[in-house]
């Protein structure tokens, strides 16, 4: 199959990127910016590296980490958003679009124009 052109790479990235965030939004279960105070104390999430804590109200962004994703049609470079617990490690993010360690995908685009809903 015929590499992506450059500009199509960047609207993938761009696209995957979205989804990714919107996942962190449901995980999170407040958007980015918004504050952790309107949640109720009881919300869970995912588990904290460090102290073990499944509480989302503990939770918060901390960028971005770089990650490439291979597939038929190339490589393509995308931001993947991270999340530190209150005792400061890594909280690990189980999205829908993206398995832990995958890097290889038979057809992102298809996977994608399918999580478009």
């Amino acid at each position: 199959m015929e590499e992506l052109p450059v500009e199509l790479k960047g609207r993938v990235a761009e696209r995957l990127e979205a989804q990714l965030e919107r996942g962190v939004e449901g995980w999170l279960h407040r958007a980015g910016y918004e504050r952790r105070e309107g949640l109720e104390a009881g919300q869970q999430s995912g588990e904290c590296q460090g102290c073990g804590t499944r509480k989302a109200r503990l939770f918060w962004r901390n960028g971005h980490r770089r990650r490439q994703i291979v597939s038929q049609s190339g490589v393509v470079d995308i931001r993947l958003p991270r999340v530190v617990g209150a005792c400061g490690e890594s909280v690990a993010i189980l999205f829908t679009l993206l398995r832990t360690y995958q890097r290889l995908w038979e057809d992102v685009i298809d996977q994608i124009d399918g999580g478009r809903g």
